[in-house]
C-alpha cells in the first residue's frame, strides 16, 4: 500500500506509479488525487485505493484499517 496524506496536491504522479505498479494508493482527496484515485467501494466492489476527505490523522487511520480489512478478506471472487 501506499499512503499519500497530501493536504493538496495540484497533480500528483506517484499515486499514478503506484497504481502501474501494483501498489493500492491510500490518499487524502484533494486535487489530482481526487481525480485519479477512485474510492474503494466494498458493495459494488470497484474503485482503485482508498482515500479519505478530511485533513486529519483520525479519517487517514479509517482509510488505512479499511484497506487493511479489504486486504485482509480472503472470500471466494477476492484476490
Amino acid at each position: 500500500m501506499f499512503l499519500m496524506p497530501s493536504k493538496f496536491e495540484p497533480c500528483g504522479l506517484n499515486q499514478l506509479y503506484s497504481l502501474r505498479y501494483g501498489t493500492v494508493p491510500i490518499v487524502r482527496a484533494t486535487g489530482g488525487l481526487a481525480d485519479t484515485v477512485k474510492n474503494f467501494d466494498l458493495a459494488g466492489d470497484s474503485g482503485t485505493g482508498f482515500s479519505f476527505q478530511e485533513y486529519a490523522w483520525e479519517e487517514m487511520m479509517i482509510a488505512v484499517k479499511r484497506a487493511l480489512m479489504v486486504y485482509s478478506d480472503r472470500s471466494p471472487g477476492r484476490s
